[in-house]
């Protein structure tokens, strides 16, 4: 049931940031949620998990925005994938992870998004010099879901224990 819990979640998370989530913009950058969803999968399951949401999370973005398919996917995989190695290490009860992992995990995928724009000549909004990037875009980014990521961390965390996560289909 988790994995259907998962894909709702993520479609939803979809439709919601390509309309409601368009009017949360501050400094014209709004907060990643997709990324947030990766990164809590990524603290709470274990690289696997990270992984593989990471993977569809990124695939569906590279679906709607994409120019180069792959882009997303490939980015929010490997930052689903390097959050998820530290699952053993982290206390899962506490917010402060989620915040410096959504913080960090800002900067590891925006970088990850724009060198691989780069490498496709596939820029277009991120055609701007790597210093006008960090400042106008990644900077912002990186507080506002190092902000929101811990809240949205403990509503993660309380889906994936409830009793719905854990039924079986069968």
């Amino acid at each position: 049931m988790r994995f259907i819990l998962i894909a709702v979640l993520l479609l939803v998370n979809l439709a919601l940031e390509a309309t409601l989530f368009q009017g949360l913009r501050i400094f014209g950058v709004k907060p990643d949620f997709t990324l947030m969803i990766v990164i809590s999968y990524g603290i709470l399951k274990g690289k696997n998990y990270g992984t593989y949401v990471g993977l569809c999370a990124g695939l569906l973005l590279d679906i709607m925005y994409g120019k180069v398919f792959g882009i997303y996917g490939l980015s929010y995989m490997i930052t689903g994938a390097i959050s998820g190695m530290f699952n053993e290490k982290v206390f899962k009860d506490s917010m402060l992870p989620a915040l410096l992992f959504n913080f960090a995990a800002v900067a590891i995928c925006q970088t990850l998004i724009y060198m691989f724009s780069y490498l496709t000549n596939s820029l277009g909004y991120f055609g701007m010099p790597p210093l006008e990037f960090l400042v106008s875009r990644m900077l912002p980014l990186m507080a506002y879901n190092g902000i929101l990521g811990g809240p949205f961390y403990r509503l993660i965390y309380r889906m994936d224990k409830s009793r719905l996560a854990n039924r079986r289909l069968y």
